[in-house]
């Protein structure tokens, strides 16, 4: 009597570490993992299937540096910063260096909303779709410093975190005095790195860091009056991929984990770092990252999707 045989039912994902003639594969239940595959998603129960296709929009340009802003969004196209409205026309701002990477970072006050940007050669901020200078605005009242102050560096990674603003320029990440993104005392607020810094990401407990060679922690929060600094730890010894993160929620790792986390790639893995600074390597049993300056990655329906230039 004939037998039947589950050749293929599912898979478990891609596996391009492994040989293919070594690959795992489960009688019973078919599922496998893949040893090549092009345009697939595979959903929670192991299901694939074939990914979306692409839609031209009126924009045929190269643009780099995308950012969102809710009704509109800002880009870089050629030589200049511009916005891109819902209806794909286009309005220059100004002209910035050609081929620079944009960091851009949203503050909303309450009074205004202010989008600050900087690429290592240029830096600004933008109000009503209006791009103004980014001055030394020095801080008045009790707290008023008698320290020298000065305006913002021009780096080229921004973030902020509990209302301070936190600029990477080359090796060192500066931070603004509290309550300002205008002040900074660049003489001593500052940490300094081993080699340039290609990532920057705030989370609930700290700043995730990645510099050319190794992943860090800076857990705690700057408070010099408290005598309370944040404690570097040391994640990985391996960089992170510039540009190639995407905040998702940490519910994804674990249900009813709470607040949202940052997941990205390195030159080992996908990696994820939670709201609280846990850290793991996702991928690195099962991929071969391939090598790349830099990328992009976005989270969509339940998937981080990047690529590496």
């Amino acid at each position: 009597m004939s037998k039947s045989i589950t050749i293929f039912k599912g898979s478990s994902g891609l596996n391009t570490k492994t040989d293919p003639a070594r690959l795992r594969f489960n009688p019973k239940t078919g599922i496998s993992d893949l040893a090549a595959c092009k345009n697939i998603d595979i959903d929670d129960t192991g299901r694939p299937s074939r990914r979306a296709g692409y839609t031209a929009t009126t924009r045929t340009e190269a643009w780099h540096s995308l950012f969102g802003c809710g009704a509109y969004a800002l880009g870089v196209t050629g030589n200049a910063l511009a916005v891109i409205e819902a209806d794909m026309s286009k309005t220059k701002l100004r002209n910035v260096t050609t081929g620079a990477r944009m960091s851009y970072v949203r503050d909303v006050n309450g009074e205004k909303e202010q989008i600050f940007y900087a690429n290592g050669y240029e830096k600004g901020r933008i109000v009503n779709k209006v791009s103004y200078t980014w001055p030394l605005i020095t801080p008045t009242g009790p707290e008023a410093t008698i320290k020298t102050l000065y305006e913002a560096p021009t780096g080229h990674i921004l973030e902020i975190r509990n209302l301070r603003m936190f600029i990477a320029k080359d090796n060192f990440i500066y931070y603004s005095e509290p309550n300002t993104y205008h002040a900074y005392r660049l003489a001593s607020n500052f940490f300094g790195f081993p080699s340039r810094i290609k990532m920057m990401v705030a989370l609930d407990a700290g700043l995730l860091v990645s510099d050319s060679e190794s992943l860090y922690f800076l857990q705690g929060e700057i408070a010099p009056a408290l005598r309370e600094m944040p404690k570097q730890i040391k994640l990985a010894e391996y960089p992170a991929v510039e540009n190639t993160q995407a905040m998702i929620p940490s519910s994804r790792f674990g249900e009813g984990v709470p607040g949202v986390g940052v997941m990205f790639t390195t030159t080992a893995g996908i990696c994820f770092c939670s709201s609280t600074g846990e850290f793991m390597n996702i991928s690195e049993r099962k991929l071969d990252i391939p090598s790349g300056i830099s990328g992009a990655s976005l989270y969509k329906d339940g998937h981080f999707i990047t690529t590496i230039n």
